[in-house]
């Protein structure tokens, strides 16, 4: 097939794609984008690149988005970036993005280096924007996309971008797979999930976000939706996170049926918004699993985590189990919240004023909570290993029974 060779890799002559010269980063796009369309008229599915370093332009100024300049990977194709480093140059847009994935299926993009220009960016000239908007890959509407083998960092937006192609609710990305990647040093996010159905967040390391010169939210990864587009069964496994600004990961708006399970968390787990989450066998350190003070998580599971120097506090959650938890150097709240604590191990060698606590009062209005609490194991001094607040909207119940009752009524 003419500009490729057997193998499917790219001849960069044929194409006119020069390799090394931050001047020909706007040819290098169109050069690649036709390479791709080529490969995708003649029913190439696996497309390589020779190990070299390209300069590359996405910027562009729609804000909120997708760009139409950057590198555009069509259905059904395999792009192996051949350990390549793909360099975004400096400029001073709002956004951009080296990568598109825009109503696509059956793509895989790994083996690569992005880099971002988070280091040269000039932060000038675009009204209203906090040049969040910079992307290594954005995925709109993608399906059955993966993400392989990848380090991308220096954004001065997000590593990787998930989301819908358009308002209708319909137009959200399906079964994205991101493993095996490095995200990390951006300005905002790790990753953000801002709409996806199935989506897998699996075996990569994701650090250092926010911490220079960084940009709310600042998280490992945010699942939330912006303009109501759905986020259902995202899992989060096996990853490690670390050194991020704010949480590891934030649970946010529109966030259904979230596993978060097996990870090394060096910080925290927000629960802002989201319902049904699981945060399950993770090993949690300096941080802990927190429920803000203005959030509403529903039904929320915490089960079977490790926890050092990490405490977990949930407040205006109705419908929490915390079970099965090992809690070295920490404590657990319960307040403004209904739910159950059990079988739970508590540690402190300093002494506390408690252990677990669970309270309410006037300011919970018209709410009766309900907490339920049994077969602890409580190690340490405390003032009191349990402060209980019983005030007229709190109900407690330490019956075995009981709980169990709830559990198997939540459970189902």
């Amino acid at each position: 097939m003419n500009g490729f060779t057997s193998d499917g890799t790219i001849i960069n002559r044929y194409w006119g794609i020069v390799a090394k010269s931050t001047s020909k980063a706007l040819s290098n796009v169109s050069a690649i984008n036709r390479a791709l369309a080529s490969a995708s008229q003649n029913g190439l599915t696996l497309v390589k690149f020779a190990k070299n370093t390209y300069y590359v332009d996405g910027k562009h100024d729609r804000v909120y988005s997708v760009s139409d300049k950057s590198i555009q990977i069509p259905s059904n194709i395999t792009f192996d970036l051949g350990s390549s480093t793909l360099i975004q140059v400096a400029n001073d847009k709002p956004g951009y993005a080296i990568f598109t994935i825009v109503g696509s299926s059956n793509v895989t993009i790994r083996n690569g280096i992005l880099v971002g220009d988070k280091l040269n960016h000039v932060y000038i000239g675009a009204p209203a924007s906090t040049h969040e908007y910079g992307f290594g890959i954005d995925i709109r509407g993608g399906i059955n996309v993966s993400l392989i083998s990848l380090n991308i960092y220096n954004m001065t937006g997000d590593s990787v971008l998930i989301g819908g192609i358009s308002s209708d609710l319909n137009s959200v990305s399906k079964d994205v797979i991101v493993m095996n990647c490095k995200l990390h040093d951006n300005r905002r996010q790790g990753l953000s999930i801002m709409g996806a159905v199935n989506g897998a967040i699996t075996a990569n390391e994701i650090y250092n976000i926010g911490n220079v010169g960084g940009t709310d939210p600042m998280c490992g990864i945010d699942l939330e939706n912006e303009v109501g587009w759905p986020i259902d069964s995202v899992r989060i496994s096996g990853n490690r996170f670390y050194n991020n600004k704010k949480a590891d990961v934030m649970i946010h708006r529109g966030a259904t049926n979230t596993l978060i399970d097996d990870n090394a968390i060096d910080g925290g787990i927000a629960l802002v918004y989201g319902d049904r989450t699981t945060i399950d066998n993770n090993d949690i350190t300096n941080g802990g699993i927190f429920a803000i003070d203005t959030a509403e998580p529903l039904h929320t599971i915490i089960s079977d985590n490790r926890l050092a120097n990490s405490n977990i506090e949930i407040l205006r959650n109705l419908g929490t189990v915390i079970s099965g938890n090992t809690i070295n150097e920490g404590i657990i709240k319960l307040n403004y919240a209904s739910g159950a604590i059990y079988k739970n191990k508590i540690s402190n060698s300093v002494a506390k004023p408690f252990a677990i606590q669970v309270y309410s009062d006037a300011q919970a209005g018209e709410y009766i909570f309900n907490a339920y609490i049994f077969g602890n194991e409580i190690v340490g001094t405390y003032t009191k290993q349990m402060s209980i607040a019983s005030y007229v909207k709190l109900i407690v119940s330490y019956d075995e029974a009981q709980t169990l009752a709830y559990m198997n009524e939540f459970l189902n």
